[in-house]
């Protein structure tokens, strides 16, 4: 069996995958430090052998690997620059921005950007093709069988700690003592004790590569049907407020808005693309605009004031 790992195609699916699953050690080589490391190492491998069980051969569940292939290079990018991985945040961006904003920020730099994406997408297609090529690494028998107890351990272990519950970390640190055990009345098995809790939560599990993706982008999908559930009802939403003066006197309108927004991306002020279309039609023909000179959160947002003409005279 060892021999046969190390042929060209076996042994090229398996320097991928171990390549994809060192990314959240990838800080090491910028001098950062990485918490809880033996636990997201004992995660990825049992997430690698429930997945290996569940499809048998690698060429079966390459394709779910192809986010993490994507995503690879913006992942090092932020290790690198910001000390954090992709978070739901990153992800709200990334929908967010059109190719047209992602090649005006990145100038000539896009062709970096593309070169980069080629190469991963061309390593993708060539660790598939190593994978579809080869048999020795099917999982069958004993081997597969564990993977699948591990999957239904682990099952049965979350479902009754979501049915009974945990306990929580209560220590006396004076005394050294610990809470005694609880139980839930009516059973005759306590809660489960804090070490055994499933990491199914977005923090630890979200900090595994590859496929640790997934929680971040249930939890992403989860927050986008959020916001749009409060957009909705924002529509809904009225002040109910009306202009007691006449339309043709002068206004002073006072809008504050996020630091997200810049003052070059506005169309009023001379942007290409039509980002104020309601403010246009308010016929401003003049913008000041001021920023505070503080850093704190509460003082970020930009005001600017708005001086509406007047109506020409007929």
């Amino acid at each position: 069996m060892m021999p046969a790992l190390f042929r060209r195609n076996n042994l090229f699916v398996l320097v991928t995958y171990l390549a994809l699953s060192l990314v959240p050690f990838v800080p090491l080589l910028f001098g950062q430090s990485i918490e809880h490391p033996l636990r997201i190492i004992l995660m990825e491998a049992a997430i690698w052998l429930v997945i290996w069980s569940i499809f048998k051969r690698p060429a079966w569940f390459h394709w779910l690997l192809i986010p993490a292939f994507i995503a690879l290079p913006t992942e090092i990018y932020l290790r690198k620059f910001y000390n954090q991985g992709i978070s739901t945040h990153h992800l709200g961006i990334i929908a967010e921005t059109s190719p047209r904003e992602t090649m005006e920020f990145l100038g000539d730099k896009v062709w970096w950007l593309a070169a980069i994406l080629a190469l991963v997408v061309l390593w993708w297609a060539l660790s598939w093709l190593a994978a579809s090529r080869t048999r020795d690494l099917d999982l069958e028998g004993p081997s597969r069988w564990l993977g699948w107890l591990v999957l239904t351990a682990g099952l049965c272990v979350w479902l009754y700690g979501q049915e009974i519950g945990i306990q929580a970390v209560s220590t006396n640190v004076a005394s050294g003592r610990t809470a005694p055990p609880t139980s839930v009345p009516g059973t005759y098995l306590g809660k489960l004790p804090g070490w055994a809790a499933m990491p199914f939560q977005t923090e630890p599990l979200g900090r595994t590569w590859p496929f640790g993706l997934a929680v971040r982008g249930y939890d992403f999908w989860k927050e986008r049907e959020y916001l749009d559930d409060l957009e909705h009802k924002n529509s809904q939403f009225h002040f109910g407020a009306h202009q007691a003066t006449h339309q043709h006197t002068p206004q002073i309108v006072v809008m504050v808005i996020g630091e997200s927004s810049r003052y070059d991306r506005w169309s009023l002020n001379g942007y290409q693309r039509e980002t104020n279309p309601l403010l246009k039609k308010r016929r401003t023909w003049s913008v000041s605009l001021m920023s505070s000179p503080l850093c704190q959160p509460p003082a970020c947002p930009y005001q600017l004031w708005f001086r509406v003409s007047q109506q020409p005279k007929a």
